[in-house]
């Protein structure tokens, strides 16, 4: 008797290790973020920065680095400008006509909320100041 509820004891152990842990390790890579619409003009800090990489720049006359950032585990993607002015302004522009602008307020850095970027929509950064110093990214 005592054999037969030591063995059901270790069946009940088994079976609450196996199904807790695939609870613990299903969902996805993001978990707690976003993912393509649902990230649209939210914050990409601490949502979908981690992973993030520049899928595409481009420099202005004066140096401004304008970038588009992506985040492969959110599908999204949002403007960057560095090395930038005050009132230098970065605009992020999605094909499902979305747009967020971000305003270099101090320092020499600021970047847009994001925009869904999951196929087939695409997007771009444009920043600096005014014309003729604004350039835009190629889509992506």
């Amino acid at each position: 008797m005592v054999s037969l509820r030591r063995t059901a004891f270790r069946l009940f152990l088994i079976t609450t290790t196996v199904l807790g842990s695939a609870a613990f390790t299903a969902g996805p890579a993001n978990a707690g973020g976003c993912y393509g619409s649902s990230c649209n003009g939210r914050n990409p800090q601490g949502l979908c920065s981690a992973d993030a990489r520049t899928a595409k720049s481009v420099t202005t006359p004066y140096g401004v680095l304008v970038e588009l950032r992506y985040s492969p585990s959110c599908r999204a993607a949002w403007g960057r400008i560095l090395n930038a002015y005050t009132n230098d302004v970065v605009v992020v522009d999605s094909t499902d006509g979305r747009s967020y602008t971000a305003t270099v307020r101090f320092g020499k850095d600021a970047f847009t909320l994001m925009v869904n970027d999951i196929d087939p929509l695409q997007a771009h950064a444009c920043g600096g100041a005014t014309s003729p110093d604004f350039r835009c990214t190629d889509w992506y």
